[in-house]
């Protein structure tokens, strides 16, 4: 007769991080001016949020949510993963003196599960 003794793998827990934080925009209101006839891809703003979460979790994707109610929609652009807001057009004080209005959000870290 042979006897067998096993037992469990030793393994060490690994703790997984939840999506539990919300992103924090240490700055709530950016004022900037922009130049009548500045040209298009003009960098005008760089909006900054941090997520105290870790890994993927930690990413902060930012989109513009929406646009001044004037029919502006377009006019501005924002680089999902850096902030960096530019212009889309040209600027005319004829066709619409401003204030441009925009409102910035962050979202949540895009994640496939397969």
């Amino acid at each position: 007769m042979l006897n067998v003794c096993l037992s469990p793998p030793f393994l060490e827990p690994f703790p997984q991080d939840e999506n539990d934080e919300d992103p924090i925009f240490p700055v709530s209101l950016y004022n900037n001016s922009i130049a009548e006839g500045t040209p298009p891809t003009t960098s005008v703003a760089r909006i900054t949020a941090t997520d105290e979460d870790s890994g993927e979790f930690g990413t902060v994707y930012y989109s513009i949510s929406n646009v001044d109610s004037a029919g502006t929609n377009g006019t501005f652009s924002i680089d999902e993963t850096t902030g960096v807001v530019r212009t889309n057009g040209t600027f005319d004080r004829e066709t619409f003196s401003g204030p441009y209005i925009i409102t910035v959000r962050s979202n949540e870290p895009k994640l496939t599960v397969i």
